[in-house]
């Protein structure tokens, strides 16, 4: 990858986390209830299964709250989305701060989305079966 890409990746990494440290202060500030702008899911709705991103907000609810086992239960791609994205903002922080004196900075590969649809879809697959063969809802315990 080249180097405008990757500050590119960079910069935008650095303003989601903007957006997302102003966006959860207003929701604490003002003490609004999310949950009332959220849509339910229609494939759940229709079919009675999960989609692949079923239990999304739950997940990174439960992260939020420090509730690392519920987050990964509720859907583990949230766990490894935050993962990816730290380990890419650190490693990167780390090789901008150095003035790339420190080679350390991650690279942006499709590998590591390849690996996120992986989960995806095993999750999807694993949680409706656990459903439907034994009747085990993986976000009711």
């Amino acid at each position: 990858m080249n180097t405008d890409t990757n500050d590119f990746l960079y910069k935008l990494g650095a303003i989601l986390l903007f957006v997302a440290i102003l966006f959860l202060s207003i929701i604490h500030m003002f003490q609004i209830n999310y949950q009332l702008f959220l849509l339910p899911c229609l494939f759940y709705k229709i079919t009675g299964l999960y989609c692949p991103g079923c239990g999304g907000t739950r997940s990174v609810h439960a992260l939020m709250d420090g509730h690392l086992f519920s987050s990964i239960r509720y859907n583990p791609i949230v766990l490894y989305g935050v993962f990816i994205y730290l380990w890419y903002m650190i490693s990167n922080t780390i090789e901008y701060v150095s003035k790339h004196k420190i080679k350390v900075g991650m690279k942006y590969h499709d590998t590591y989305l390849w690996i996120g649809l992986a989960i995806l879809i095993l999750f999807c697959l694993l949680r409706n079966f656990l459903l439907l063969v034994f009747d085990i809802d993986l976000t009711s315990f």
